[in-house]
């Protein structure tokens, strides 16, 4: 699956940066919102990009034109072979792939979504979503971490009572409006290896 692209000249402002990750050869991966200008219009406009260890170019960068302010990226992290990593929450039409946990969206509801980069950025690996049937921003990933074997690691909350847990899970139990949740996803984005609940938490995010 492609990533559009866009040169650098395109973007008008960052408008927020909502990751920061250094990898183990010294580059900086950044990712935010912002906004560009197509046909005399200012539109929203996710962003990616990677910088080299010296801080004087670019690796890549990449785009997701969302045309939304409901699509966010909450946290990013880099495994092992450089390839970055995006979570959030979406209610848009959002890019997912063939064989991945979850795929199908419905644009009344509101999920979290884990995003797979290649090292080189221009293509996505893999994209999923979590989440259930609870309307507005439903479900929202807050924080992200990847395994040594790419397994990855996701926390955040949800406003679903039917948000997918694993049988044998700590906790299958939902709370009185909202619950936190953590999700391990297996490294190739097909299955959930665990998801639970984690009750009376008591915050709204991680």
């Amino acid at each position: 699956l492609e990533l559009f692209y866009s040169p650098l000249q395109a973007v008008k402002y960052v408008n927020e940066v909502n990751g920061v990750e250094v990898d183990d050869e010294g580059c900086a991966y950044v990712a935010g919102s912002a906004v560009y200008l197509r046909s005399s219009f200012y539109l929203k406009t996710l962003f990616a990009m990677k910088i080299n260890p010296d801080g004087d170019g670019l690796e890549y960068v990449t785009y997701y034109d969302s045309n939304t302010q409901v699509t966010i990226i909450n946290d990013i992290d880099v495994d092992l072979n450089n390839s970055l990593y995006l979570v959030g929450s979406t209610n848009n039409t959002f890019p997912t792939t063939l064989g991945s946990y979850q795929s199908i969206i419905d644009s009344d509801v509101g999920y979290a979504y884990v995003m797979k980069l290649s090292p080189t950025g221009n293509k996505i690996v893999y994209s999923i979503l979590l989440g259930g049937s609870a309307n507005n921003i439903g479900t929202n990933a807050y924080e992200i971490d990847v395994n040594s074997s790419g397994d990855v690691y996701v926390t955040g909350t949800t406003t679903s009572r039917d948000f997918p847990t694993t049988p044998g899970a700590y906790s299958n139990e939902f709370g009185s409006n909202k619950s936190t949740f953590i999700s391990k996803i297996k490294n190739d984005g097909s299955e959930l290896v665990y998801s639970t609940f984690i009750p009376d938490a008591g915050i709204s995010e991680i």
